[in-house]
This record gives structure tokens, C-alpha cells and sequence, in this order.
């Protein structure tokens, strides 16, 4: 029997939270496998801390946190580089998604050549590795994406048993864009909201059937958080829209993925926006795609080993990331990442609206595509298969 250590942020309401947890749910359906887990922090996000939430998995995940041993046979690690301990076990894997940019921190090089294995989520992520290091790279670097919110297969009876009053919108087109607010600054915000809204009510000023949906956050799900989130939506919509059209409808907080999976598929969601700075992957980017959505979004990034050609593409340049940006450790001094159009943004959105039945259309083959190649089981294949690989 192998003793494995999973150290992730499990237990967080985070991108790198899903992604450990879609490891786990591999590693615990193992047999012959003693899995520990070490819970660790992700940033500033909140922590789960319901066990019986997602059928049971957190109970699961707690029920396997365990007094650390000195040495396991096997680890995975899912942390930025710099984290990452190569003398915990045997033989170690780290796993991240890195940074969203063109290049990532140099000083992250010793860690990534130390471990035995490093498994990335994207060919984007891979090459920004491959980039910034070239020959002093001396690891082979694995790609495994992230599975699609499997509930989104689920019978709509099965996902709208009640009412939900946050999903009751008065406009008849509406556009869904999701993403916690990371800077309250809009030219260093990498996903890019502020300005995903502001230019949605722009393409769409006074038009009266357009609903612009945003969950958001500030990354908690407090009373203060939401009110705080509300405020800047609404001072966003005062400043820069002219009339009383579109409405932005703010939907507030964490969700658990069956709520999730029922929101991609309400069916007064027209299509999914965003004009994003980078994704290491793009978790509702796939789980749109996945719902049947046509999807409008930047042209670069992790999120195109799953979108392909099969949406509504955004220009974009590449420019330095913002100086206050920089903190000399996630994002360093030199590296680039997207800015999209502002027009071509606007151009695309007007399009979706315009010949809705056409992007529908494209979207149905994507959608085709994504769950014949990123289902949980095609996503577990390749850990097994990279797990025979250890011996």
C-alpha cells in the first residue's frame, strides 16, 4: 500500500480549491492508497467549512487530514513553485497553474527542476514554463486540465427544485460574467470585470431587454462583502452608463457547483462574456462552453486548449502588467499579459445579440466537443496514466 500525501488548498472557495479537489476525488477513489491530506490556505480566499456540502466531499477531504508523517512515498503538491518541498516523499509531483502571464518569476526555476514530476493544467502554462527557462529546464512538463462542473449533466428538474429569487431577471437577453473583483484598481484587475461591465453597457446603452449578470465577490461571502461588492457595482453602472438600460443584475457569494451548474443553465442566459487579462485555465470559462453558451472572451490564454476556434474571439495586445501590479513574486518586473480591444469587445458582444441563433449553433459543437473530452473520467485517465508512469 502506497502512502500519498495530497497538499493543496482543499478547502478554500478558489480556482487552485476546484483543482485540488478534483485531485482528491482521483487519489480517494484509489485502492491500495493511504491518502492524507495537508489543508492548506489559497490568498485572502474564504475557507469551506460545511463537510456535508458537495455530497459529502469536504467530510471526506477533513476525514483524511491526518498527523504528517516524516516521509511519504508519493506527494502531490498543488502550490505556486516556490511552495513546493522536493524531500517530502519519495518521489514528489508539483501542480500549478502559475501565473496569467507571458513569463513567470526565474527564481522559480530550482524548485521546478527539484521535483520528480510537475503536471500543469494547460499547454498555455506549459509554455510559459517552456519561455521563460528553455535549456536550463531539465523536467518534462505534463498537461492535465481541469473536468467541466459534471452537475451541468444533470436533468433540469434535478438542478431547479425550487425557486431561486437570485436567478428571477426582468430583462429578456442577459449575458452572464463571473469572477471575483481582484483590484479595485480596473487597469489591474486580471480577470478584467470592471471593464467586462463597462463595456457591455456601453455596446448595449438604453437597450432595455439587456440584463448584464455578474456574480462577484470581493472573496468572501460576508454581509460586508456583499455590500461592499453592490457599492462598486453601482458606482461602476452610475458612472458609465446614460440611461436606465442595460440593467446589471449583481449575483453575490459563494455557490456550491449544483447552484452553478444551474445558473450556466438557466434559460434566460443568452451567452457568456469576459474580457480577461489571462487564465491559467478558466474554470467558468469551460463550465459556459459546457452549458451550451456562446462564449465572447479574449483571444489568449489557458482557456484555448478547451474553446478551440469555437468562439466569439477579442483582440488583444500584449503589454507590461501595471508597476502597482507587481508584487516580485507572482507577478515580476518584464512579463506581459493581455489587454483586449475595447472595441472589438463591443463588436463581439453586438454580434452574440445580433445572430444569437448562429453562435448558438457553434456553441452546440463545442459543447459536443468539451464533454467528449473533459469529463471527470477522461481527466482521471490521465492522472492514472501518469501514475503508472511512478511505478
Amino acid at each position: 500500500m502506497k502512502n500519498i500525501l495530497l497538499r493543496a488548498p482543499l478547502l478554500t472557495n478558489s480556482g487552485y480549491g476546484v483543482h485540488s479537489r478534483q485531485l482528491f476525488e482521483w487519489l480517494n477513489d484509489k485502492k491500495n492508497v493511504d491518502l492524507q491530506v495537508e489543508c492548506l490556505k489559497w490568498g485572502m480566499t474564504s475557507w469551506i467549512v460545511n463537510g456535508d456540502a458537495e455530497g459529502g466531499l469536504y467530510n471526506k477531504i477533513m476525514s483524511c487530514s491526518k498527523p504528517l508523517r516524516k516521509k511519504y512515498d508519493l506527494t502531490y503538491q498543488v502550490q505556486l513553485p516556490d511552495e513546493w518541498e522536493e524531500n517530502l516523499g519519495n518521489f514528489n509531483v508539483g501542480v500549478t497553474a502559475l501565473v496569467e502571464t507571458d513569463k513567470c518569476n526565474p527564481a522559480w526555476l530550482d524548485k521546478i527542476n527539484a521535483m520528480d514530476k510537475v503536471i500543469v493544467p494547460s499547454k498555455f502554462t506549459k509554455d510559459i514554463i517552456l519561455n521563460t527557462f528553455g535549456d536550463k529546464l531539465n523536467k518534462r512538463i505534463d498537461v492535465v486540465p481541469e473536468w467541466y462542473n459534471q452537475n451541468i449533466n444533470l436533468q433540469k428538474s434535478q438542478l431547479f427544485k425550487d425557486s431561486d429569487e437570485r436567478f428571477n431577471f426582468d430583462t429578456t437577453f442577459n449575458l452572464l460574467t463571473v469572477g471575483t473583483l481582484t483590484s479595485g484598481d480596473m487597469n489591474c484587475d486580471r480577470k478584467n470585470l470592471i471593464n467586462t461591465i463597462v463595456w457591455a453597457l456601453e455596446a448595449f446603452e438604453g437597450d432595455p431587454e439587456v440584463g448584464i449578470i455578474v456574480k462577484t465577490c470581493l472573496g468572501k461571502s460576508s454581509v460586508s462583502d456583499r455590500n461592499m461588492t453592490a457599492a462598486a457595482i453601482q458606482q461602476v453602472t452610475k458612472a458609465f452608463r446614460k440611461s436606465d438600460f442595460p440593467k446589471v443584475h449583481l449575483i453575490h457569494g459563494n455557490m456550491s457547483s449544483v447552484e452553478m451548474a444551474a445558473l450556466f443553465r438557466l434559460k434566460n442566459i443568452h451567452g457568456y462574456i469576459s474580457a480577461t487579462r489571462g487564465e491559467g485555465y478558466g474554470l467558468p470559462l469551460i463550465d459556459a462552453a459546457a452549458s451550451g453558451l456562446p462564449v465572447v472572451t479574449t483571444n489568449w490564454s489557458g482557456h484555448l486548449d478547451f474553446l478551440g476556434d469555437s468562439f466569439l474571439k477579442v483582440d488583444y495586445s500584449l503589454i507590461d502588467i501595471p508597476k502597482t501590479r507587481i508584487d516580485g513574486r507572482i507577478f515580476v518586473s518584464g512579463t506581459k499579459w493581455a489587454e483586449p480591444e475595447k472595441q472589438s469587445f463591443i463588436n463581439k458582444v453586438k454580434y452574440l445579440k445580433d445572430n444569437h441563433k448562429k453562435c448558438l449553433d457553434s456553441a452546440a459543437s463545442l459543447r459536443k466537443n468539451i464533454k467528449n473530452k473533459f469529463t471527470k473520467q477522461s481527466v482521471c485517465k490521465k492522472y492514472e496514466k501518469l501514475f503508472q508512469e511512478v511505478g
